[in-house]
């Protein structure tokens, strides 16, 4: 079992790797413009206690796309799962179903995490730089994980790739 997730994980990895400037576009697309229009356009002005509004407004983003993106990887599994026929090779394969989870797991936290950081580089790009404890980071990862854990069992339980836009309207 220790191989399997790993193996699982790093073939995520990989396929990340080489879609990364494809998924780094979108990752960044509502963010910047959220960043744009409500920090830089209509919060301009606003100051609570000494701290501008793009201070909250930059935690509340990565948060935002943390769980988005974890979620993702719902998408991900079933494209691979009724188009490519993935999951049927993992099946097949010496690779525990438990194994197969927690490596898809990680993969939504990697790509959660990446876009997190993306969006911080964004926020330091526009002059918003902000001290972040370990505690935040530790949140974001639970955060992370909450949601990809959450998109693999839809993924799980769809029956079709159609099916899943009805799970992915409650996130």
């Amino acid at each position: 079992m220790t191989r399997g997730w790993f193996a699982v994980y790093y073939r995520e990895l990989l396929i990340l790797r080489r879609k990364f400037f494809r998924q780094a576009v979108p990752m960044s697309i509502a963010p910047l413009l959220y960043l744009i229009a409500f920090g830089l356009g209509m919060g301009r002005n606003i100051t609570a206690e000494g701290h501008s509004y793009t201070e909250f407004l930059v935690p509340g983003l990565v948060a935002m796309t943390s769980m988005t993106r974890a979620f993702a990887i719902g998408v991900e599994i079933n494209v691979a799962r009724f188009y490519r026929h993935i999951f049927d090779e993992f099946q097949s394969a010496p690779v525990s179903n438990l194994a197969y989870v927690i490596g898809e797991t990680l993969a939504g936290i990697t790509r959660a995490l990446l876009s997190s950081a993306i969006i911080l580089v964004i926020a330091a790009l526009f002059g918003i730089v902000l001290n972040y404890s370990l505690f935040f980071w530790l949140i974001i990862i639970l955060n992370s994980f909450i949601f990809a854990s959450i998109a693999i069992c839809s993924a799980m339980l769809v029956k079709s790739h159609a099916d899943q836009s009805l799970f992915s309207n409650f996130t």
